[in-house]
């Protein structure tokens, strides 16, 4: 394994995910205090995705500008089967929402 990847404060980030199958996606950043926000899906929208399917976060014509606090961030990315009850503007992450799913959540 190599070294992380190094950003700075005011770099731009996209990335890009393939699903294997249909589902809805769920993006939080898990901030250098621990502390999850959750990125996608943004109030108001959806974020289905079709098997097969690339995708860019955080879409065409669209930036994630990384801003202070400077540190270590993760990315959790979830799929489901069907939409969670999770509120994009709800924060920080509940995981009482994930204790009745049928998949293990790891890492969060």
């Amino acid at each position: 394994p190599g070294a992380l990847p190094r950003y700075r404060v005011g770099d731009e980030l996209v990335f890009g995910m393939k699903s294997s199958a249909d589902c809805w996606y769920y993006i939080w950043a898990i901030q250098p205090d621990g502390t999850p926000k959750l990125l996608c899906p943004r109030h108001g929208e959806s974020r289905p995705a079709s098997a097969g399917q690339k995708y860019l976060y955080p879409g065409p014509g669209a930036t994630l500008r990384l801003t202070e606090p400077a540190g270590v961030y993760a990315l959790k990315i979830i799929a489901a089967k069907n939409p969670l009850p999770v509120s994009p503007g709800e924060q920080p992450l509940r995981v009482d929402v994930f204790r009745n799913l049928k998949f293990k959540l790891e890492n969060l």
